[in-house]
């Protein structure tokens, strides 16, 4: 689905799509929901969304201009499931922005928030202490 994003000088046309392995999780909700409604809802929620479009269609247009040296960001949005106009409390977007525009690949639909921590935290390699005399002072 192409989607043209009107600027005051020109506009930057950008590409929203799904994923191949796009995933719905509804597990935490009752009320059963097929995946062409959500992606509906998903689609319509982002194309109303000018400030998370005003940060979204730029970096990918950046990166269609820098001949793939750009890397693809992947984003989480926690979203009210009012505002996207889907049953539940809570709204999990995974999306992944890159050259070819902005890629869903997830949904998850919760009735509690979305635990951030849960994330697997990035811990920083050690730092060995090894030097060369090491090695030599058990051959003494």
């Amino acid at each position: 689905m192409d989607i043209y994003e009107n600027n005051k000088l020109c506009s930057i046309g950008y590409e929203l799509s799904f994923a191949k392995e796009f995933r719905l999780d509804t597990r935490d909700v009752p009320e059963p929901l097929s995946v062409s409604t959500a992606k509906y809802a998903v689609q319509r929620y982002l194309k109303r969304n000018d400030k998370l479009l005003r940060r979204l269609v730029p970096a990918s247009y950046e990166m269609r201009l820098s001949s793939g040296k750009g890397r693809a960001k992947r984003l989480v949005c926690v979203v009210s499931a009012g505002n996207m106009e889907l049953p539940g409390n809570w709204a999990e977007l995974k999306l992944l922005v890159d050259a070819k525009g902005i890629t869903v690949q997830k949904l998850r639909i919760t009735l509690e928030y979305p635990d951030q921590r849960a994330r697997r935290k990035y811990k920083a390699p050690t730092i060995s202490s090894w030097t060369p005399e090491d090695d030599l002072k058990g051959t003494a």
